[in-house]
């Protein structure tokens, strides 16, 4: 059956459906989606003004794809940059694009993961983990430089979700539900660069850390002791050290699994997101047939194609 692709941009108050080309890059563990959007620059004007006179940094965008008519959201952001050349190459940030516009300066000695969410992000409700800090300190640095702090120093991944700030350890955000999708080898997959591997072939540490309410950090390690490992450091929050080891096996039980790595790359639909579900089914080798987390998603819109390469995470 013969499909058209259809897309729409809209960029402040004008609509775009002349369009190169569209690319989004979503991922459950970068604390921003990001897209790039690119239009002929001979575009018809608008109302007597030129294209670049239409569009400029700090714009709302949002994104449409889809097939036939049938066009969905993909993306919502805020222009971050514009480049004049031919064609015009425009790059858009998520809802994260506020926060990298204030500036605070700040000190306590004791705070709240809550408290300060509140001070950096006063106008959004929150969810978090009872997390405190012996002391923090803001010089001045924007909203996203102190989210940047936060995964880097603890391990906490902030994103938006429905103009609610979510901040928590990437054990719990990646084991949030989301949707499930199937892709079945010969049917619905355009192409795939995945490699089926053993759990023995895996060589993997886990270094797990406990963040106690009290300042304090309690470590345990398990796992591979060969020197060329690749290391997984976990954070947590106030958990005992019999449940930091439960994490700890759990995760190394996820990461050590027979099944499938790498990427597999489908059409425009299903719409596949980061974060969602991917059952792969493989009639030929069945026993290889699984659900993987879909770790990210790069989304290529053009003239003559539409698809979404997932990266395959751990086994769900």
């Amino acid at each position: 059956m013969y499909v058209n692709l259809h897309a729409k941009v809209e960029i402040g108050s004008y609509k775009f459906e002349q369009i190169n080309s569209v690319e989004i890059d979503e991922s459950v563990i970068e604390l921003s989606d990001k897209a790039t959007v690119v239009l002929p620059k001979n575009i018809k004007s608008f109302k007597q003004k030129a294209l670049l006179d239409c569009i400029k940094v700090g714009d709302k965008a949002k994104i449409y794809l889809g097939y036939n008519d049938k066009i969905h959201q993909e993306f919502e952001g805020y222009v971050r940059e514009i480049e004049s050349d031919a064609p015009l190459k425009i790059h858009l940030d998520d809802e994260m694009y506020i926060f990298k516009q204030n500036n605070f300066v700040e000190s306590w000695e004791k705070l709240s993961l809550s408290e300060l969410l509140k001070t950096i992000a006063p106008n959004h409700k929150h969810q978090c983990p009872d997390l405190s800090f012996s002391k923090f300190i803001i010089d001045n640095q924007s909203s996203y430089q102190v989210f940047l702090y936060l995964k880097k120093q603890y391990g906490l991944y902030t994103y938006l979700k429905d103009n609610i700030l979510y901040c928590g350890f990437a054990y719990d955000i990646k084991n949030s539900s989301g949707a499930t999708h199937k892709y079945e080898f010969k049917r619905n997959i355009k192409d795939n660069k995945l490699k089926f591997k053993r759990k023995e072939d895996y060589k993997i540490k886990i270094i797990a850390i406990a963040n106690k309410a009290n300042g304090t950090k309690i470590k345990e390690e398990i796992g591979s002791t060969d020197s060329n490992a690749m290391v997984r450091t976990l954070n947590f929050g106030d958990v005992s050290n019999s449940e930091l080891k439960q994490y700890a096996k759990a995760k190394l039980k996820q990461l050590c699994f027979d099944g499938y790595s790498g990427s597999i790359t489908g059409f425009g639909i299903p719409r596949t997101k980061a974060g969602d579900i991917l059952n792969i089914i493989d009639n030929d080798e069945p026993e290889r047939a699984g659900n993987y987390l879909i770790e990210s998603v790069k989304i290529r819109w053009g003239e003559t194609y539409f698809e979404r390469i997932n990266k395959a995470s751990y086994k769900v």
